[in-house]
């Protein structure tokens, strides 16, 4: 369903009761405002809805019906954190009126840059520009703007980039440096052409808003000494994975700099190289060259290496050469898309690997998840009324917590995301199990063990622990 919705109206009454009573005003007419409420709304509910608008001086009310997901997505879209903050409010609307454009693009990389945001979204909506934040790995409106200022953005970024303004019909990917602090930061520049218009995306390489080294990325003490155990061994495959958006990069980087002493020759091939790490030697792979991940593969093992990350275990050869590596005395790090220990050792095999030279090599899976856990200055309490979830151990009635977003979070709603990690050990005993053909024992609890009590002390909400109930 098409709304005609007025970027502004929805400062008239505050997120904190439209995410309570699931409505939001999306335009005013002759004095006439409508509002989108969710459908199947209780009448006590609709009541207390036309008490809100008639406190706020609205007599004259229409209502469109929606569904609870897009009432969700107009509330987390158009309540942006320019109508929250006046301080930005003013500083957008004063770059909008003189249409300082350079003024606007210099803004959104400071701020974002300030908010710690991974990565810019700039979409185009019903006649607006959406300028989105990826702040703790959600999304959070920033400023929408109108067509003109809207393109005129989107140009100045493709000039940053060296991208060729005319250029709108093929997906093109770029980089530039930005200089902030004194300190030049990477960007990389997506963009793609929509039905309406480009969607740009900006990923802001800041190495200063990721975690470095293995203590700070906020697993426990006991955690910490597993993974520090198999860091001191000469040779082996460190395994680290999970579905996109899990944090695999973040930890392998983090295992890197734990062990980059300076006596040992690390070396890494990428696809592409996110962060420069000091004392490692980063390839960058060129995928316009014919074998050049390949190529690249084969040369390392010529440099001398102690040490070897390969980015991502995506084919044979990178499965073979990982394999062999950590069989022959070099120290194997690498990651892999799959949802579990088990699959992780079920997709290497099926890239022929031979399951018992796999299994020698193995010295640790981490298997994990990425959790935002929730700003306890903002963070609004609600009680589930629903069915009872065992894995989750919620019972109906109980507790439980919700973000909101406030200035000490970033307007996002979260403190910081935490990896929940399930870790295998590969003890002889394990091996043993696992060429008994005694794969399937080997299940991700610790996760979900994790996910029910980071819920039950309101450290998460129950949206982002029902994403990791069925893994």
């Amino acid at each position: 369903m098409s709304i005609n919705f007025e970027y502004g109206i929805s400062k008239i009454l505050c997120e904190k009761k439209a995410r309570e009573y699931r409505c939001i005003p999306i335009s005013i007419n002759r004095g006439k405002i409508s509002i989108a409420i969710s459908e199947g709304v209780a009448m006590d509910i609709f009541t207390r809805i036309n008490e809100i608008f008639n406190e706020l001086g609205f007599v004259d009310k229409g209502y469109v019906y929606l569904s609870d997901n897009e009432i969700e997505r107009l509330i987390n879209t158009y309540y942006s954190i320019e109508l929250d903050n006046p301080q930005v409010g003013a500083q957008i609307n004063s770059f909008k009126k003189l249409r300082d454009i350079e003024g606007l693009y210099d803004y959104i990389i400071k701020k974002s840059n300030l908010l710690s945001a991974s990565d810019i979204h700039i979409l185009y909506e019903n006649e607006y520009f959406i300028i989105r934040l990826r702040i703790r790995g959600k999304l959070k409106t920033l400023t929408i703007l109108d067509k003109d200022l809207g393109e005129s953005l989107i140009r100045i970024i493709k000039v940053s980039s060296n991208i060729e303004i005319s250029r709108i019909r093929s997906p093109k990917d770029a980089r530039f440096k930005y200089t902030l602090l004194n300190q030049e930061i990477d960007m990389r520049v997506s963009i793609v052409n929509t039905i309406e218009n480009e969607k740009i995306s900006v990923r802001i390489l800041n190495p200063d808003n990721v975690p470095v080294n293995l203590k700070d990325l906020g697993i426990s003490f006991e955690e910490e000494e597993i993974i520090r155990r198999t860091l001191r061994l000469n040779s082996g495959f460190v395994l680290v994975c999970g579905p996109t958006g899990s944090g695999k990069s973040t930890t392998l980087r983090c295992l890197l700099n734990e062990i980059n002493d300076g006596l040992r020759h690390i070396i890494s091939i990428e696809d592409p190289i996110e962060y420069t790490m000091s004392g490692i030697t980063q390839i960058q792979i060129d995928e316009t060259k014919e074998g050049s991940f390949k190529e690249s593969l084969k040369s390392i093992v010529r440099q001398d290496p102690d040490v070897i990350y390969i980015g991502e275990i995506r084919d044979y050869e990178s499965a073979d050469i990982a394999t062999k590596a950590s069989l022959t005395g070099h120290l194997v790090f690498s990651t892999l898309h799959t949802r579990s220990s088990v699959s992780a050792i079920e997709r290497i095999v099926n890239l022929g690997i031979d399951s018992a030279s796999l299994v020698s090599s193995i010295n640790l899976i981490i298997n994990q998840r990425l959790a935002g856990v929730l700003c306890d200055e903002c963070k609004q309490e609600r009680i589930y009324e629903g069915e009872d979830i065992k894995e989750l151990n919620l019972t109906n009635g109980q507790k439980i917590w919700e973000p909101l977003g406030c200035e000490k979070c970033n307007y996002s709603g979260y403190y910081k995301n935490v990896p929940i990690m399930d870790i295998v050990v590969f003890t002889d005993t394990t091996r043993e199990c696992i060429l008994r053909g005694e794969i399937p024992k080997i299940k991700n609890h610790k996760i979900k063990e994790k996910i029910a009590l980071m819920l039950s002390k309101g450290e998460i909400e129950l949206k982002e622990a029902l994403k990791y109930l069925w893994y």
